[in-house]
């Protein structure tokens, strides 16, 4: 009888971990997929700002566009040279 029930929360605690592992997986993806979207918002955001036809604006609007672009190249290209 001992034996029976030490087997059955054996089986229990195997089963607890089991969840609490594939919550953690789940969790895990959730992050991942959270980190894609931003990642995408932001490239959408960049290639509408890099499409701007800036040639109507003030010269104040233009510099700031133009300083954006500035952001946008840095960010995409001066990360992985140097």
């Amino acid at each position: 009888m001992w034996a029976k029930k030490r087997e059955f929360e054996t089986f229990k605690e195997d089963r607890k971990k089991e969840r609490h592992d594939q919550i953690m997986e789940l969790e895990k993806r959730k992050i991942e997929l959270k980190e894609k979207d931003l990642e995408l918002r932001q490239q959408i955001q960049d290639s509408a700002v890099m499409s701007m036809d800036i040639s109507g604006m003030s010269e104040r609007q233009q510099k700031y566009l133009l300083s954006l672009q500035d952001e946008i190249f840095a960010r995409r290209f001066g990360a992985g040279s140097g």
